[in-house]
């Protein structure tokens, strides 16, 4: 993986019991200055409403260097102290691979797009494309 690639993240936190509104708010004081960062892409909390001892942090980094920044930074590492009065299990960390769309004949490219596509669905798409260019037709928006 290079540092050019975006890395996403679901991080999975557990809370101890009585421990849900200290494990929300020390989570809470995590938010803004990690998304000041600038290798952070997105940063965003949730609790599960069935599990609310339970929460959930969705979040995508500039490579693995952005990631590294952010562990190393106080506000981060402020957390980790407290991670073992909060947390009933250990924070588990779920790494995403992003999944595109399927490109099909029933469902082509739209004019000017550049999709990822097999070489005979990209000739596909681009004769249609042309005929929509060459026939004046109005463009699928």
């Amino acid at each position: 993986m290079s540092d050019s690639e975006v890395i996403s993240i679901i991080a999975v936190l557990k809370a101890k019991p009585g421990k849900i509104d200290a494990l929300k708010q020390a989570l809470q004081a995590l938010l803004l200055p990690t998304r000041r960062e600038p290798g952070n892409i997105e940063y965003a909390l949730f609790q599960l409403r069935d599990t609310p001892d339970v929460f959930y942090v969705r979040e995508s980094w500039h490579g693995q260097a952005g990631l590294d920044e952010h562990i190393a930074l106080p506000h981060f590492q402020a957390f980790i102290l407290q991670m073992n009065d909060l947390l009933a299990e250990p924070l588990r960390l779920d790494y995403l691979t992003p999944i595109a769309p399927k490109i099909t004949a029933e469902a082509p490219c739209r004019v000017g797009a550049t999709p990822v596509m097999s070489h005979s669905l990209r000739y596909l798409c681009y004769d249609a494309c042309t005929q929509i260019k060459q026939n004046n037709m109005p463009r699928e928006r």
